[in-house]
């Protein structure tokens, strides 16, 4: 409700982060990766992009998409090199081999 009413806000890429983490926290991948997706199309410019790349990524792997999730790890660390996402997603690519 929060993002349709005030889509404009600084706070509406935080909203709709939040909505993937409830999903995954859940197990519901699927809707999470989608939320996660969300962030990234509706607010590209946002700060929670790097975070939502990485959690979509993390989404992939437990849906049994290995490929994509390594994919979407790559891209955090490309893209994001300094954020806090880049050192989960090196990490993780370095455990996945």
């Amino acid at each position: 409700e929060f993002i349709r009413r005030f889509p404009e806000s600084d706070l509406a890429d935080n909203a709709q982060y939040w909505i993937g983490e409830g999903f995954y926290s859940q197990k519901a991948f699927q809707d999470a990766r989608d939320a996660f997706q969300g962030v990234v199309d509706h607010f590209p410019f946002g700060n929670k992009v790097p975070d939502a790349l990485y959690k979509r990524g993390l989404c992939e792997g437990a849906l049994g998409d290995k490929a994509a999730e390594a994919k979407t790890l790559r891209e955090v660390v490309e893209q994001y090199p300094f954020s806090d996402a880049s050192v989960k997603a090196r990490d993780l690519l370095k455990k996945l081999g």
